[in-house]
Parts: C-alpha cells; sequence; structure tokens
C-alpha cells in the first residue's frame, strides 16, 4: 500500500473517520491509549491525518475486526500488517517493497470522475479501473464486469430512489462495495445510504480520497465476509451507531394511532425503542473510575444504539404496513 513522490493530502479526524470506518470516540482512544497520533497538527491544534496514516488505520481495523487486540498491533509497520492480513487469507498478494500488497478493480461511473479522478488516480499502483462511464443509467452491465471490487458512483444529489435503484442493480451482482460521491441530500436520505453499507463521500473529492475509500471498502468487505464464517456479527465501536430513526413526537403519534387488526407490535416496539434510547443514554453518561471503564461503558452504549436501530427497522416496517402516518 505505500505510494511514493506523491503530494501530502491531509485529513482532519471527521474525514479520517470517513474513510476508515473507526469512529472519532475510537480514535482518540487509541491515540491516548496506543500512541496511534496523527502525522500532523494544525495551528490550532487539530487532528491531522496524511495518508500514511489512514491506510495503517484502515489496516488496524480490519484486524481488530478479526480479533487481534489493538494493544498488540498498534505498533506495527504498514508491511508487518499486510503480512498479518495475508497470512490471514484477506489479502492475496504477498506484501512486498516493489508491489502493492491490496490491489482493487473499479469502475467509475460520473462525468467529473471519468475525467479528473481517473486521470490523477493513475499514479496510484493499487487501484485499476477496469471501465467507466459519465452515468449509470444505461450502463448497468459494468457493474458485472469480471473481478470488479469496487463501483464509485457520481450523483448531484440523493434520494431514497436513487437508492432503492442501486440496491436493484447490486442486488444482481457479485461486488465488494459500492462508494457513492454526492453534492447535496437530507440528513435522513444520508443515514438511509449508510445503514444500507455504502460508503459516502461528498464533493469535492480528490483521487487520493477516492482511492483511500475503495482500499478500505474493499477490504472491510473482505474481512466481514471471512469473519462471518467463524463467528456471529456482533456490532462494536468501530462501527458507526445510527442515529434515532423516530422522534419522541412520532413514537407518541405510533404508540396513539388505532390498528384494524387489534395489533399491539407497535406500542410494544415504541416500548422497546423508548427503553433502548434511555439506557443507550444512561450508558454514555455513566461516571467511569478510569479510561478502561470508560472504554466498557462507551461500548455497551454502542451495542445499545446498534440493537436500538434494529428495532426501529421493524418498527419502521410495521408503521408501513399498518399506514400510520407518522408526519
Amino acid at each position: 500500500m505505500t505510494q511514493r513522490n506523491l503530494l501530502v493530502t491531509l485529513y482532519p479526524i471527521a474525514a479520517a473517520s470517513r474513510l476508515t470506518g473507526i469512529s472519532v470516540h475510537t480514535l482518540r482512544m487509541w491515540e491516548r491509549r496506543y500512541g496511534l497520533k496523527p502525522s500532523q497538527r494544525s495551528g490550532t491544534r487539530r487532528r491531522l491525518y496524511d495518508r500514511h496514516d489512514i491506510q495503517k488505520l484502515i489496516l488496524l481495523k480490519s484486524l481488530v475486526d478479526r480479533g487481534h487486540a489493538i494493544g498488540r498491533i498498534a505498533g506495527m509497520s504498514l508491511e508487518d500488517l499486510e503480512k498479518q492480513l495475508y497470512e490471514m487469507g484477506d489479502i492475496s498478494s504477498r506484501p512486498s517493497q516493489d508491489e502493492p500488497a491490496i490491489k482493487v478493480d473499479v469502475v467509475l461511473i460520473g462525468p467529473s470522475l471519468c475525467e479528473r479522478v481517473n486521470r490523477e488516480i493513475a499514479q496510484f499502483q493499487d487501484i485499476h479501473v477496469v471501465k467507466k462511464a459519465p452515468q449509470l443509467e444505461g450502463n448497468e452491465h459494468l457493474l458485472k464486469s469480471e473481478g470488479l471490487s469496487v463501483c464509485v458512483l457520481e450523483r448531484p444529489t440523493l434520494h431514497l430512489e436513487t437508492l432503492r435503484h442501486i440496491q436493484a442493480i447490486t442486488s444482481q451482482v457479485v461486488m465488494s462495495h459500492m462508494v457513492v460521491v454526492y453534492n447535496y441530500a437530507t440528513q435522513s436520505t444520508l443515514r438511509r445510504f449508510r445503514e444500507a453499507g455504502i460508503t459516502l463521500l461528498r464533493t469535492p473529492v480528490s483521487a487520493d480520497e477516492v482511492r483511500l475509500a475503495c482500499l478500505a471498502s474493499s477490504l472491510r468487505t473482505q474481512t466481514r465476509r471471512r469473519a462471518s464464517l467463524a463467528r456471529p456479527h456482533l456490532p462494536t465501536d468501530n462501527e458507526p451507531v445510527p442515529q434515532p430513526r423516530f422522534s419522541e413526537e412520532q413514537l407518541r403519534m405510533i404508540e396513539s394511532a388505532q390498528s384494524p387488526l387489534e395489533c399491539e407490535c407497535p406500542k410494544h416496539l415504541v416500548d422497546l425503542t423508548r427503553s433502548l434510547n434511555a439506557f443507550e443514554l444512561y450508558s454514555r453518561q455513566c461516571e467511569s473510575k478510569d479510561d478502561d471503564d470508560a472504554a466498557l461503558h462507551a461500548f455497551v452504549a454502542d451495542i445499545t444504539g446498534h440493537a436500538r436501530a434494529l428495532i426501529e427497522t421493524a418498527l419502521d416496517r410495521v408503521v408501513v404496513a399498518e399506514k400510520i402516518s407518522v408526519k
């Protein structure tokens, strides 16, 4: 993954979190406890991560998701981390100084991606653009390209219809992941895209940012696929917790709605949602005696948040089936 003689791009902690899939809370904890500091700080002491930092974090997260203790691998070099992933079967090429260990075949769909990003991304050895097109409509067949790992799709705006169209296409193809570059979208629409496992990048984006998102997406999907064969999936604080889907006012509307079948499911799901919301908040505000205790409470809060999101998914489906208005 090592690249040489390239311009230095620096990312603030929020961008580092988005590109690596590691929460801001976890990045700060890893810095404090394991010395995983960003390469630079701004004049106002803001954390700034360079390409090397992001690549290392991507590899660390993949290994942590596979069960490695962060304290044992935090001090490893990029090459040693790649060797670990190679030995576990998550990357197919043996790490070397001459060739990148991770190679990703991508399709670029969108006018800016085809022109500027495609031209600039040629400087990277680990990204191979197999196909490109100015628009998705009429080019859906490109997602069936042999060996394709990641599709990068450019859209000026995002809507739920866009998500449904993407899901309808990708459900028919074997592909690791999709990265969507957008300009405008509502927060509720962005949440739905993230819940569907789609990586989002807001314009303007650099070729370097697109490359890092592709590397992270490809490796993350491979790691999860292999890990799921060995053990059930358990969310961790490395995965962002979805924001609450329903406001208290909407929960009250659902609770008071009359069902033609006298079904109590909406009310029971509202009770569960409220209870999990309350316990998630309690866990985040609970006093901690030390850093380990704080990390434990954060983990419990994150797990509760994921459980709440699952219940909200069930509640959302019941609301639609029962034709309950929440507007």
